[in-house]
């Protein structure tokens, strides 16, 4: 499946700043470098299109299973317009597809990656990013603010609770990497 990534990222390069935390657990495999690479040559080639691009989220909020913690749902207005703030300059505007979903459960809570199908496979939103937002986040042996795929993968990121609350810019961070932008250091974290 194309994926939104290929309608925006052309508008994508004034921004690769976006993509350098260092608290990311996002990784790319040696063939999304190459498929990458290969849709910024294109991108370079195509710099031509100026209208605005429309891209839904739909947030996941992870809580304990009495309910209890997890992301304050009134925060994800501010966590949009923050987001939108950084992507200004791109000519994309995100907006939440729906109202936040509700996970509760203490499993679930202080999320480790290997959990991820579990979790969110029956759980995604189609055609929108889905913004799965737990306690913590582990990646292997790490705590890590966030993490995201690049394309061609699940359209899916994972932000940290104190991450997405504290830092907005975790969140346009992991965005960044979903619509493939590497780190600014380098293609490896």
């Amino acid at each position: 499946m194309l994926r939104l990534c290929l309608l925006v990222l052309f508008i994508m390069q004034p921004f690769l700043v976006l993509a350098q935390e260092s608290s990311c657990g996002t990784v790319a495999s040696k063939d999304q470098i190459q498929f990458m690479d290969s849709i910024h040559n294109v991108a370079k080639a195509a710099r031509v299109m100026n209208s605005k691009v429309n891209v839904p989220l739909q947030f996941h909020i992870i809580r304990n299973s009495d309910g209890s913690g997890g992301l304050n749902p009134g925060r994800t207005n501010a966590l949009v317009a923050a987001v939108n703030a950084v992507y200004q300059g791109a000519s994309i505007a995100f907006f939440e597809a729906g109202p936040p979903r509700f996970i509760d459960n203490d499993e679930w809570y202080n999320f480790d990656s290997s959990e991820e199908t579990a979790l969110a496979s029956s759980r995604d939103v189609p055609n929108v990013i889905n913004i799965y937002i737990p306690g913590t986040v582990r990646s292997g042996s790490s705590n890590v603010c966030g993490y995201a795929y690049f394309p061609p993968s699940p359209d899916r990121l994972f932000v940290a609770l104190g991450c997405a609350d504290n830092e907005f810019s975790t969140t346009a961070h992991e965005i960044g990497h979903y619509l493939d932008l590497f780190h600014t250091h380098g293609k490896t974290n």
